[in-house]
């Protein structure tokens, strides 16, 4: 497992699938989420998406970079589905998160 992490962490910024982390672990694909839901009490994707949102908080706060340029920084393909998962992970939309901390 700790392969995954280090993987994840080094490559959150490509497109990741699960086919290519199961195969990194020695597992089938529903073998993979399975443990890895077990183990961690959350989906890969939950987790690869914490990973994500967590850089783009680092340069919210850290850089004058627009929106748009930390979405795809960040691994995202689209602002429709980076808002989407910064809303869900952290309660509200990256420009209400950049100034909360103006």
């Amino acid at each position: 497992m700790d392969r995954v992490f280090q993987f994840t962490i080094d490559n959150f910024r490509d497109p990741i699938s699960l086919p290519q982390v199961a195969e990194i672990a020695c597992m089938s694909v529903p073998a993979f989420c399975n443990y890895f839901k077990r183990s961690t009490k959350k989906t890969y994707i939950d987790f690869l998406n914490e990973i994500r949102i967590g850089c783009a908080c680092n340069l919210l706060l850290e850089t004058q970079q627009t929106v748009l340029d930390i979405c795809y920084e960040s691994g995202y393909n689209t602002m429709a589905n980076f808002h989407k998962q910064f809303l869900k992970v952290k309660g509200r939309t990256p420009l209400q998160y950049r100034k909360a901390f103006e």
